[in-house]
């Protein structure tokens, strides 16, 4: 199991004794960091007043770095709803902030504060009743004090758990405490935060974007709605020998502590500095992909978070064919039967390379209106055939070559700022970020595998 934004260094962490866990301290916190952006933010347009460009320049950027990194450190110790729209935002957000600034509030996606284990502990406690030893909760126990990986919702510790009669080593996801409680409170406040810093195309799309993240957010928040989803797709996916989705452990679990079996591998980043032969890496690329569409096209049940802390990897040398382990159904989002047939037809009109057909089907999905302009109709039709790159040639794609998953995730904001005044479709807005997400892992692993026959069987 795994957090969805974890890191295993432990170095890069620093420990958290308590953070703020209700609205009015949560939103006091953030009220101040705004007071304080903003105030730095005039100061340096009134020093800027009296400096030649060169000077006039540096000092802008020097201080959108310092507020950049009041606000990571910040949303760090708050953890919640407010660091994981840290997170999207350094994700997205070269169009609305200075690569610097981004590459600063990018630490929010390695680096994660660990919280001390006596709040861990009163979690436990309070979930689970009694204490936390062998004698008196025969559920759980031999606990590690340090975590395995932290996050922005929950920590992970290794323990034991007698099930059936019978010990397993378990990892067992603790959530923060009030995380859960705050979700509205914390992503209206950072919108705030966000406006002093710069101006999203209209208030409108920066609403629907916020109301789609706090949905996301509520499910993520749910442990017991994600052991569903753990208990899902384990049974969905248990005759392929390529997968391996950990076992939820229900008699240890409740709404903010998940436990499930411990599933052993390396990580993504491990794998893709490792000696495994190009067989082995084709091998991966196809089926994380595989997953992804079995997960949108057939079951409309997709794990939207790409993040590869989320997953690991059992290789070994000399093996050409790995399993892909899939950790977190934390962030999972459900799509109708009409939205799936309708993104598969306009997968094929792109295939096709149809412009009206692509037309047609984007206004039907309400990407596009009847009447847009060219411009914008051109747009989009470039951006649908950039997300089709890799399977218009029908032969082998070189994933590692390719610079195609920056260049769509920098397009995407340029394609969203050109609708000024409309609202992105929801359904559109995780995942397009796991399209980006699947292309970036058959990126980092130096896939080859030719995608277009699986896309077919996909399509029917």
């Amino acid at each position: 199991m795994s957090d969805d934004d974890s890191t295993p260094d432990s170095k890069k962490r620093r420990t958290l004794r308590s953070i703020p866990t209700s609205r009015f301290s949560r939103g006091l916190r953030v009220a101040r960091l705004t007071a304080s952006v903003g105030a730095s933010a005039l100061g340096g347009k009134v020093a800027t007043m009296f400096s030649n460009a060169a000077e006039k320049e540096l000092k802008t950027l020097m201080g959108q770095v310092r507020q950049a990194q009041k606000i990571a450190d910040t949303l760090s110790q708050m953890k919640g709803a407010a660091m994981k729209l840290g997170q999207i935002l350094s994700l997205h957000g070269e169009h609305l902030f200075p690569k610097e600034v981004v590459e600063v509030l990018s630490r929010l996606q390695s680096q994660s504060d660990e919280m001390d284990f006596s709040e861990i502990r009163k979690v436990l406690t309070r979930e689970l009743g009694g204490k936390l030893d062998g004698a008196a909760d025969p559920r759980l126990d031999e606990i590690s004090e340090r975590p395995i990986a932290s996050a922005s919702i929950g920590q992970v510790h290794r323990a034991r758990a007698v099930v059936g009669g019978k010990k397993h080593d378990v990892a067992v996801k603790v959530q923060y405490p009030g995380v859960d409680k705050s979700i509205d409170s914390d992503v209206d406040a950072l919108a705030s935060l966000f406006s002093v810093l710069t101006r999203f195309p209209s208030a409108e799309s920066f609403n629907t974007v916020t109301d789609e993240i706090k949905s996301v957010l509520r499910h993520e928040t749910d442990y017991l709605e994600e052991g569903k989803n753990l208990e899902f797709f384990r049974e969905y996916f248990k005759r392929d020998e390529s997968l391996v989705v950990p076992r939820y452990v229900a008699e240890v679990s409740t709404r903010h502590v998940l436990t499930s079996e411990l599933v052993t591998g390396i990580t993504v980043q491990e794998f893709a500095a490792s000696t495994a032969s190009q067989a082995a890496r084709d091998h991966l690329g196809a089926k994380y992909l595989e997953v992804f569409y079995e997960e949108l096209m057939n079951l409309g049940r997709v794990q939207t978070d790409p993040n590869f802390a989320n997953y690991k990897i059992q290789w070994s040398f000399g093996v050409a064919e790995p399993k892909l382990v899939l950790l977190d159904f934390g962030a999972t989002k459900v799509f109708s039967k009409e939205f799936r047939e309708s993104y598969k037809s306009l997968v094929r009109a792109c295939l096709v390379e149809d412009y009206d057909a692509v037309r047609r089907v984007a206004i039907d999905m309400e990407i596009l209106r009847e009447d847009d302009s060219k411009e914008l109709v051109d747009m989009h039709y470039e951006l649908a055939r950039m997300f089709m790159e890799p399977f218009m040639p029908n032969k082998p794609y070189d994933w590692g070559a390719s610079d195609l998953a920056e260049r769509v995730r920098k397009q995407i904001p340029k394609f969203i700022f050109a609708f000024k005044l409309r609202p992105p479709p929801r359904d559109f807005i995780f995942l397009n970020r796991k399209v980006v997400g699947v292309y970036f892992f058959a990126s980092a692993i130096g896939s080859r595998h030719n995608p277009r026959g699986l896309l077919d069987r996909f399509l029917g």
